[in-house]
Formats: structure tokens, sequence, C-alpha cells
């Protein structure tokens, strides 16, 4: 309990008292005021506020290092998958298998449209879903990687109506995609 004067009349009131006995005005506790640095408190502050804004710098510093590290190794790793996939796709367009499995869904693809374009009549695909539309490939030239894909999923309608299963062809260059 601490005695403290009114605003109002500045008689002595109590700090628990919740009006002044004098003159009636509601007391208000005041704040104690905020303690003052001593000289040794502001001695040992400046250092260690140094040693805090060099913390962060150096901290800052090194995580700046550390991302330009990681953009190295991950260009260096960008980079060698480039090159081993390009190894991979040039060694692949030397075996038939593995040239012509891959470009098996792109003829099927882009040969559609020219081999519907050869029935007289109509034509309907016999292939089901996830069925290639190319059971067989050969090279047409192997120096230029173009691969002849055939097959015989479809049928066309001859002119009395019915409808009988073809064989057919697609010279596809897999680099340009052109049939």
């Amino acid at each position: 309990m601490a005695i403290m004067k009114c605003r109002e009349c500045l008689g002595q009131v109590s700090d628990q008292a919740g009006t002044c006995p004098h003159c009636g005005a509601p007391v208000i506790k005041q704040k104690p005021p905020p303690k003052k640095l001593s000289k040794t408190d502001k001695i040992l502050l400046v250092p260690l506020t140094l040693i805090f804004v060099l913390g962060i710098f150096s901290w800052a510093k090194r995580s700046q290092e550390e991302d330009v590290k990681k953009a190295e190794i991950e260009a260096q790793a960008t980079q060698a998958a480039e090159v081993n996939a390009d190894a991979q796709k040039a060694s692949c367009k030397k075996d038939l298998q593995c040239w012509g499995d891959k470009g098996s869904p792109a003829a099927g693809a882009y040969c559609r449209d020219q081999i519907e374009k050869l029935a007289t009549h109509s034509m309907r695909w016999t292939d089901r879903f996830l069925e290639p539309k190319f059971s067989h490939f050969r090279w047409l030239d192997k120096d230029r990687a173009t691969v002849t894909f055939s097959g015989d999923k479809a049928e066309f309608q001859n002119g009395f109506g019915a409808y009988t299963t073809v064989t057919y062809e697609c010279d596809f260059d897999q680099d340009s995609k052109q049939v």
C-alpha cells in the first residue's frame, strides 16, 4: 500500500482507495516511471548489440553463399542430366527396338489422319483403348533415324458397305514430327 497525491485536490490518498476521501475524485493509479539504465548496463549493452548485428550479417552472408552453391550444384546436375538424356537419345536412335517403341505413340497420333484419308468410303479403327495403332516397325532410313510403322487395326468400307481389315504403313520422322 502506497500513499499518493490526489490529482484534483492534491491531498494524500491511499493507492488502494477508489475515490479521494477529501474531494471524491476517482483515484487513478500511476505507473511507476521506467527504470533508467545504469552506466554499467549501457557499457554492456553496446558490445552485445554489436555482437548481435555482426551475427546477423554473418548469417545472411553465409546463407547467401549457400544459396549460390546450391544454384551451382543444381545447374551442374541439370547440365549433366541433359548430357545424359542426349547420350541416351543418341544411343536409342541407333537401336530399332528402342527408337520404334519411343516413336510408336507419336506415330499413332501424327499418322492417324493420313491413314484415314486413304479410305475411299468410310473407315473405323479396331484398336482398343491404350492399344497401339502400329504393331510393327522397320527402318526406312537408319542414318536419318526414320522408321516405317505398320499395323492392321483399321477397317475400310468397300463399295458394298462391308468392312475389310487393311494393313497400313506410315513413314515417320520422330525428330521433325513429319509423316
